[in-house]
Order: C-alpha cells, then structure tokens, then sequence
C-alpha cells in the first residue's frame, strides 16, 4: 500500500535489505548479465519507432529491476559495465564507437543520484524520476561527443530539446515499470 507520500508501507516495500559496499559473485553475474540483456533489448528495439529515447522504456526498467533487487551500492554501475563491454562486440553494428560510454554513465549517474538519497531510495516516485534523469546523460553526452568529435547524430540534427524530453519521458516510464514490477513482485509473494 503506498501513503499520500508515495512512500510504499513496510509490507509492500521495495526494501531488499541494507545497502551493502560488498559485492559477491552471487550478485554480479546476474547483474552484469543483465547488463548484456540491456544491450540485446536496445539492439532489437533500436530505431523500431523513430522516436528519440524510446528503448530507455526497457533499458530503464531493467536496469531499475537490477538496482532495486540488488544490496550492492553501485548494482546499476556494474550492469552497465556488462552493457559497456557488451555493446564493443563488432556484431552488433550500432554505429557509434562510444555507445559503451553511454551504458556505462547512465548506470552510473543511476547510482549517484540512488546513493545520494538513502532515505527515498525505496520510494517509486524518486526512483521514476532518477531513472528519467539517468536517462537524460544520453543526448546530453552525445551534445559533448558532438561539438568534441564532430560526430553527428540524427537525433540531434533539429536541436537538443525534443531529444532530451524524449529521454527523460521513456526514462521515467522505464523507472516506473522496473520499480512497479519490482513492488509488485515482492507484494505478491509476501501474501
């Protein structure tokens, strides 16, 4: 049951247990395969819409499963290493030789901002909106490698600002879907 504040009741919490500074290969080879799944989702989703932003929805929402069921405080941080490395293998084809880069610091931005605020760090509302904010490192990164490399990116050819409202829309319902299935998942067996 969620309060007026959106803080979810203790039954129904998305509290795993307390934040842990140890990671265990229990925890990581899942994590990091998560981040692989990531890579293959975008991979298929990618450009199916024409729409800027539009495979955060699932690459939000994994990467928000991996960080709210995981005790390791960098859990998105280590998925996105898994994205990173996965995202290099040649077969892929995406075309932009520093899409690693993005996986790696939208994970990691993920975990700064959870890391930061340990008292809403179970609550869907502020883990909608960081997943949202992550998400925005991605066009934002790009404006850099852009005026950095002279690389274009389509997405950036009419300006920034659609792009990154995309980015923060698909990122919020990401972080909703990932945390919402999460709460409901763990409601659900608690009874």
């Amino acid at each position: 049951m969620t309060s007026m504040s959106g803080e979810l009741s203790r039954k129904t919490s998305l509290r795993n247990s307390p934040i842990s500074t140890r990671l265990t290969w229990q925890e990581a080879l899942p994590l990091v395969g998560l981040g692989a799944a990531i890579v293959v989702v975008t991979s298929v989703f990618d450009g199916s819409f024409k729409l800027p932003g539009h495979t955060g929805l699932a690459w939000l929402a994994l990467l928000m499963i991996g960080r709210t069921t995981s005790r390791y405080r960098w859990a998105a941080g280590v998925s996105s290493i898994g994205a990173a490395v996965v995202s290099t293998l040649p077969f892929w084809g995406f075309g932009d030789p520093l899409k690693w880069l993005i996986y790696l610091l939208v994970g990691l931005a993920l975990d700064v901002m959870f890391n930061l605020a340990p008292r809403w760090q179970y609550n869907v509302l502020f883990l909608t909106v960081i997943a949202g904010l992550a998400h925005a490192i991605k066009p934002l990164m790009r404006v850099g490698i852009s005026a950095a490399t002279g690389m274009q990116y389509s997405s950036l050819l009419s300006g920034v600002l659609y792009p990154l409202a995309m980015h923060v829309f698909f990122g919020l319902l990401g972080g909703l879907l990932g945390a919402g299935m999460v709460w409901a998942f763990r409601r659900m067996t608690k009874h």
